[in-house]
């Protein structure tokens, strides 16, 4: 039986399983498409992403 998970690629007892995608954008720039004008977002990395790269960085 394969336990893998195909969309997450999670497997039981690893412990660099994360539970959804590792997916985040830093910053997302672009001009407002009624107005044109420029609309800037920023988001800080999440704690469970900081902490997931802390357990798989050498």
């Amino acid at each position: 039986m394969n336990n893998k998970d195909l969309v997450y690629c999670i497997h039981e007892g690893d412990a660099t399983a994360f539970g959804r995608q590792a997916l985040h954008a830093a910053a997302v720039d672009f001009r407002h498409p009624r107005t044109g004008v420029p609309v800037k977002l920023r988001a800080p990395l999440p704690g469970d992403m900081r902490r997931l790269i802390r357990r798989i960085a050498p």
